[in-house]
């Protein structure tokens, strides 16, 4: 084995050192992974029958430890020995550490201009044994149009910094058998991350996780993490207190600091390769827990003190307890020169114990550029409810329960251009679906989910896009206007059809473009 040999270099070069394992001989210039990594990562086994899916399971860990950049195996007879085979594998390495730069410039009917920035760092191989270091900083604006039309203001700023630790192995008090094509790893994350919006209000949120990931198989990927802590901090701007949160009981108790701390496991299925060129499906359930070991915690705090004292009292702080289900399906029919995309998404949260909302973080929204495009970001439902206060006009901010989604596109290729390198594509699909209160909400009349009420408030919209890629850069322009609208018409706003029947609705279109 050569674990550093660079291309069109001779495997017979004499400046190798040589070192000997139970199963490996590694011929290296440098000691850069320890033999136990490799032997972990290759499946062949003296003595073992020829496998090819031993042959490609080994190609596939050792591309997933991310240290080469090319994995050559070859295979050869044994001199004088009949039915024997050596195996030779080439390994040329990638750069051990990446610096990365990703610079968003983006404007739509809710802001004038948003721009964000983020600057990654990556460490391929610390301590010789493929753990990776993962560092990104980020950072943001929105800006929009002043009242008096001039000039433009801040509206909110994001920043944050997120760390994650890789191993390319389960870290366990016990050992687990893994399965020959399973990829295993484990994930500690901690982060950082501050949303303000200006003259609202002020979020920060730390993290830290412990977590493990692996194939199930070549389709089916496996994220679970059985410890995940969230401290929510909220700091509101006190005219903004007084005047919208202290008026709806829902946010003023979305709005409180919170623990949220549980478990959380997701299953990915996707089928995306040279196989399914004509169809192919991708699948994602995630379920998250929170409460559950910290009220156990809390209890233990009681017990030490005597009934006194408690983890909320201590901390000043409420422990969030909800159970919340993620559901995102999508199939796509693909053609020489179009394609049909279909996509269903369900959220639903479960506040239990004493928590009786979700917290702000883990609420729904709709609307927006990656939802029902015909309605801005956030003021789509719940239900029938509009908000038609001047705040709303400036903050719009509804949230759910409940969110159900769903759209079909169909995308064609319209001009290629300069050598196929540039291709004009154009499409037109159709949104639909809402969010929900799971709870009668008496400030919000209609956002309640009644079964026999659906198709009374599902809005829909329709809209073509078109846009051009390349090689280096990308671009889209998007046109939305609604179908139906579930707004009584009492409280129908921005010319858009308040009938809840289906219509179009002039002066509603919604656009949008970025890069």
């Amino acid at each position: 084995m050569y674990p550093d040999i660079l291309l069109q270099e001779s495997t017979e070069d004499s400046s190798f050192q040589t070192t000997q394992t139970r199963n490996l001989t590694i011929k290296y210039h440098q000691n850069i992974v320890r033999p136990r990594v490799l032997t972990r990562a290759i499946q062949l086994r003296p003595g073992e029958r020829y496998s090819t899916s031993n042959y490609s399971n080994t190609i596939s860990r050792l591309y997933d430890l991310n240290l080469w950049q090319f994995v050559s195996l070859q295979y050869k007879d044994v001199k004088d020995t009949v039915q024997k085979l050596d195996a030779y594998i080439q390994l040329t390495p990638r750069k051990k550490q990446e610096v990365s730069t990703n610079f968003d410039v983006t404007t739509s009917n809710d802001y004038a201009i948003g721009s964000a920035i983020s600057l990654g760092y990556r460490h391929f191989n610390l301590n010789r044994a493929a753990n990776e270091l993962h560092i990104t900083v980020k950072g943001g604006i929105e800006l929009r149009g002043q009242t008096t039309g001039r000039g433009l203001s801040l509206q909110a700023q994001e920043y944050g910094i997120n760390a994650d630790y890789v191993l390319p192995r389960f870290m366990l008090p016990f050992r687990v058998r893994q399965n020959y094509r399973s990829t295993a790893k484990t994930r500690i994350s901690a982060g950082y991350n501050n949303l303000r919006r200006i003259d609202k209000f002020n979020i920060r949120t730390i993290t830290g996780s412990l977590g493990y990931e692996w194939n199930e198989s070549i389709y089916k990927r496996w994220s679970v993490k059985p410890f995940n802590l969230n401290f929510v901090g909220v700091s509101l701007v006190p005219e903004f207190e007084k005047d919208v949160v202290d008026k709806n009981p829902y946010l003023k108790r979305s709005f409180e600091p919170a623990f949220i701390g549980g478990e959380a496991a997701a299953f990915m299925f996707s089928n995306d390769d040279i196989f399914h060129k004509k169809q192919n499906t991708y699948f994602r359930a995630a379920i998250e827990e929170s409460g559950g070991w910290l009220e156990a915690i809390n209890g233990l705090v009681k017990a030490v003190s005597g009934n006194r004292k408690d983890l909320e009292s201590v901390a000043n702080t409420n422990i969030s307890r909800f159970v919340r289900l993620d559901l995102d399906y999508r199939h796509y029919w693909n053609y020489n020169r179009s394609s049909v995309a279909t996509r269903a998404f369900l959220g639903l949260g479960l506040p239990y114990g004493q928590s009786d909302v979700l917290p702000y973080v883990r609420q729904f929204t709709s609307g927006g550029p990656n939802s029902i495009r015909a309605w801005r970001l956030r003021t789509l439902g719940p239900g029938s409810y509009r908000d038609t206060s001047e705040t709303a006009l400036i903050f719009p901010d509804q949230t759910g329960d409940m969110r159900f989604e769903g759209n079909v596109e169909y995308r064609f290729n319209i001009l290629r251009m300069f050598g196929g390198s540039m291709i004009l594509k154009g499409a037109t699909f159709m949104d639909f679906g809402n969010i929900w209160m799971l709870k009668t909400d008496t400030s919000r009349p209609g956002a309640a989910f009644q079964f026999k009420n659906l198709y009374k408030k599902w809005p829909s919209a329709q809209a073509p896009v078109c846009g051009w890629t390349s090689v280096i850069s990308s671009s889209a322009s998007t046109g939305a206007y609604p179908l139906r609208n579930p707004i009584p018409p009492i409280i129908a706003r921005a010319g858009i059809s308040g009938n809840g029947r289906w219509a179009t609705a002039a002066g509603a279109v919604r656009t949008s473009s970025g890069t």
